[in-house]
């Protein structure tokens, strides 16, 4: 009975496949120099063991199991006592020191043959091994999916804020299932345990492997032993995807150039950042690399010095500003390079002292849905926006934020130097105005934002909250009409966020009136019209609907007149503009000329009069439709009373005094280009009224055609 044989130790390629080349070269390094001890191999010779001496003071524990594959391959997997874990450095040692190992055996002399052989060259066994390997893989791709195969494991690299210097890269695998089309669904997260699933190539399982490692590291990929060669493995599956699942597809680009330069922060420290071509984002690998997001190209680029000097420099830690000067002095004599840039040298802080210029910036506090206003209440059932004011101190140009619990401003970080348009500042605050301000503030009606709201909730240490269960009963809007106004005159900065819940506007000009025509015969639209922020805003929607609900003008308190804008702005007017329009609408409400719910105001030649009446009382300029507020305008001058006419030579017939009024009227109507009824009782002298107002019409040369009276 035959042993079985032992499995073949992997060649450099098998190596490759499994662990970075970094790893390997490491690995050789190691075996040469000695470093590997105790190696023994298993009775069957699929387990290796051994220590490996590294950079710790006790050697590194090494496991690796090996497993003869179908097609004569070795497959492996080492498992180290380092901090790496599996498959690194101290594996590929190992393994070599197992080659030489199985080199340096002595081979027993085979039994002697039954009759001499010719001498010839021998096979050498890793040669051997090889050949075999190579015999039987046959043409089968290891890589290529089965038809029926659906799921395909997808890579999705993303960009990591690191708070120093160019960002990382943060590595998530995900398993999709393809649709008929070609596209997948949504994906489902896929770590290493899943190495026996169908769907997994050689490649995955590698992959895997190593970003499992790196699920909970806060560095990203910077944690892998060598992460260039991982995100060329991911790159070569041709499944990974920059920022999401349907990114645009990862792929190596070329190199690039780019220069190392030095950030000043507003602490004054220093941090080195990549200067690239505009939309290129600087990655560290630590090597310097570059990610396109618009087109998925990663790359690495060229600083001018050697890849592992630059991946060196861009992982330095900040550098304070006392600090620069012996930083960049020894740069420039452990790295004499050429235009290598280096931490800027500054000149020592200029101090600031006061009094500071108050800054009060109004903004928004986004409160989650569990959060409530006190202590006791029911929660909100849905995201507040919370308006709140944030207090700060301008020492020149450094703005130093108040802090509530403290009890003074600090400039941030918490440092009292700080740079502002590469020059160094210190600043000596002035307690004693910072409180003066503060006191003030507190007159008004605000309290700290974390000692009014519960513990735990995201509240900067500058917000303040307006008290709304004080006496005072202090109102935003009256903060907003007179409280600001009073600030701004005593020399503070008030700023207002695009995202504070109360908006209040002002309009850029006069209230203005236009007459245009709408959709009906002899009907005309009336828009009261004001711009606000260059833009112009037709004010009749929101009158009505303040007539709709059922709002008195005489209850609108004092001062201007706040308007709610459609987009949720408050419009101050002054009182007189507005006021003797919206009482004129109303008495048309009242008397049923007007239907708030049509959202328009229409006004014909009948509705001349009280036109005309909005337009007198309301003190703003109109325009257009000048021929209906000219009838309007001559409605109201005659008050009720018509002038009298007189009658042409012509007319020889004599006219009654109700007859005489009765020509008078239809002359009125006729100048006011209006229609109307003469109903006088039969037998009372319409038809001589018609012809007198005829006879007078023809004597004016205004009757040009034939007229008949059938009566």
């Amino acid at each position: 009975m035959s042993m079985p044989s032992q499995p073949s130790l992997p060649d450099d390629a098998a190596m490759l496949r499994s662990l970075s080349r970094n790893s390997v070269e490491a690995g050789r390094t190691y075996a040469r120099r000695g470093a590997v001890r105790k190696l023994s191999h298993s009775a069957d010779g699929h387990l290796i063991t051994a220590e490996v001496k590294g950079t710790a003071m006790r050697p590194y524990g090494v496991r690796i199991i090996l497993q003869q594959q179908d097609d004569g391959s070795t497959a492996f997997r080492g498992v180290c006592s380092c901090p790496v874990g599996i498959d690194c450095k101290h594996v590929a040692a190992t393994l070599f020191a197992a080659h030489q190992a199985r080199r340096d055996a002595p081979v027993p002399a085979p039994p002697a043959p039954p009759s001499p052989a010719p001498a010839g060259p021998t096979m050498p066994p890793d040669i051997a091994d090889w050949l075999r390997q190579l015999a039987a893989l046959g043409e089968a791709d290891p890589e290529a999916y089965p038809a029926e195969i659906r799921q395909r494991v997808v890579y999705v690299v993303a960009p990591l804020a690191r708070p120093d210097g160019p960002a990382a890269l943060k590595v998530t695998a995900f398993m999709v299932t393809l649709r008929k089309d070609g596209s997948h669904g949504p994906g489902k997260g896929v770590q290493a345990q899943a190495g026996t699933a169908r769907y997994l190539r050689p490649s995955d399982r590698v992959i895997l492997r190593r970003v499992d490692l790196l699920r909970y590291a806060p560095e990203g990929i910077l944690r892998d032993e060598d992460p260039p060669d991982l995100l060329r493995r991911i790159i070569a599956t041709g499944r990974g995807r920059w920022a999401a699942l349907d990114g645009p597809p990862l792929q190596e680009g070329p190199l690039r150039p780019g220069k190392l330069a030095w950030r000043l922060e507003p602490d004054g420290r220093q941090h080195p950042v990549l200067e690239l071509e505009e939309g290129l984002l600087g990655l560290a690998l630590p090597a310097p690399w570059c990610a396109d997001p618009a087109s998925g190209m990663l790359g690495p680029v060229d600083l001018g010095v050697p890849a592992h000097v630059a991946g060196r420099l861009l992982l330095a830690p900040p550098i304070p500003a006392e600090a620069a000067p012996l930083v960049a002095a020894a740069l420039g004599q452990r790295l004499p390079v050429a235009g290598l840039a280096k931490p800027a040298v500054l000149d020592p802080p200029e101090t600031l002292s006061g009094p500071p210029v108050p800054l009060l910036r109004l903004t928004a506090l986004r409160l989650p849905a569990y959060a409530t206003r006190r202590f006791g209440q029911a929660p909100i059932r849905e995201e507040l926006a919370m308006p709140i004011a944030r207090l700060g101190f301008r020492y020149g140009p450094v703005l130093a934020s108040y802090d509530t619990q403290a009890g003074f401003a600090a400039p941030r970080l918490g440092s009292d130097v700080v740079a502002r348009g590469g020059q160094l500042y210190r600043v000596e605050r002035d307690t004693a105005a910072e409180r003066a301000a503060v006191t003030r503030l507190q007159g008004i009606g605000f309290i700290a934002a974390r000692r009014a709201l519960p513990f735990g909730l995201p509240v900067e240490a500058d917000a303040f909250l307006l008290d709304e269960e004080t006496e005072e009963d202090p109102d935003w809007l009256f903060v907003l009409q007179e409280e600001l106004p009073a600030l701004r005159a005593d020399g503070w900065e008030v700023e207002v966020a695009a995202d504070f819940p109360i908006r209040l506007v002002e309009p850029d000009g006069p209230l203005e009136a236009r007459l245009e025509e709408g959709s009906g015969i002899d009907w005309l639209d009336l828009h009261l019209g004001v711009t606000v922020g260059g833009e112009r805003v037709d004010l009749v929607p929101v009158l009505l609907e303040l007539i709709a609900a059922g709002e008195d003008p005489g209850e609108l308190g004092e001062g201007p007149v706040l308007l709610p804008l459609p987009d949720g702005r408050l419009l101050s007017l002054p009182r007189e503009q507005i006021l003797p329009i919206l009482r004129s609408l109303v008495e048309l409400f009242e008397g049923g000329a007007l239907d708030p719910e049509a959202g328009r105001l229409g006004f014909t030649r009948m509705d001349a009069a009280e036109l005309a009446g909005i337009e007198a009382g309301s003190g703003i300029t109109w325009q257009g439709g000048e021929a209906l507020r000219a009838l309007g305008a001559q409605l109201r001058a005659a008050e009720g009373s018509i002038p009298p006419v007189a009658l042409p030579e012509g007319f020889t017939g004599a006219l009654r005094p109700y007859q005489a009024q009765g020509v008078a009227w239809l002359q009125f109507l006729r100048s006011a280009g209006l229609g109307g009824v003469l109903a006088d009782d039969m037998g009372l002298g319409k038809t001589v009224q018609t012809l007198a107002h005829l006879a007078i019409e023809h004597a004016a040369g205004r009757l040009d055609r034939p007229a008949l009276i059938v009566c």
